[in-house]
């Protein structure tokens, strides 16, 4: 029994090492293998998850992006929400992604993962968004629902979600 302690911490502290691998592959291989570890300690979840935000964040390839978003919304979000709550500045920066399914992707995680401690900066973060320039119509129908969902769960930032709405509107009726 003794034996197979050590051996799990070894490997724990090996895949803690992958994780500052120059590799994505490696960083995001160790990242889920930290997770699937039977009882992970908190601090290897959380660093599993930060290892995985930086991927989200860090990586140019879209595909790479979607497929570490949906690792955090299936395996991560149900068993460790603290966890990704503590990561939602990491999942803003992934907002400026080029590719539409990612923004999707990431608003789904930001609206399942916004605390009250995190909400105004979601919002400040969806309404600077809207206000960017050529925003699709699409990408606009999904900011718009995710500041309806941090105003109805968050009363603390309805106001400036309905200013956000408000500035919306006078910008289309200008």
């Amino acid at each position: 029994m003794r034996d197979h302690v050590h051996e799990q911490q070894r490997a724990r502290a090996l895949l803690l090492l992958l994780r500052r691998s120059g590799s994505a592959a490696a960083r995001f291989g160790s990242a889920v293998a930290l997770l699937a570890l039977a009882a992970p300690a908190a601090a290897h979840v959380r660093a599993a998850v930060d290892a995985l935000v930086a991927l989200a964040t860090r990586e140019p390839e879209g595909g790479v992006k979607l497929v570490v978003l949906a690792r955090l919304l299936d395996a991560v979000l149900p068993r460790w929400p603290a966890a990704l709550q503590a990561a939602v500045p990491g999942l803003l920066r992934v907002l400026a992604a080029p590719d539409p399914p990612v923004r999707r992707l990431c608003l789904r995680l930001l609206a399942a993962s916004t605390t009250s401690r995190s909400a105004p900066d979601v919002v400040r973060v969806l309404r600077r968004e809207l206000r960017a320039p050529h925003v699709a119509p699409d990408y606009r129908r999904d900011l718009l629902d995710a500041l309806h969902a941090c105003a109805q769960r968050f009363a603390d930032v309805a106001p400036d979600a309905m200013n956000a709405y408000l500035d919306l509107l006078q910008d289309t009726t200008a």
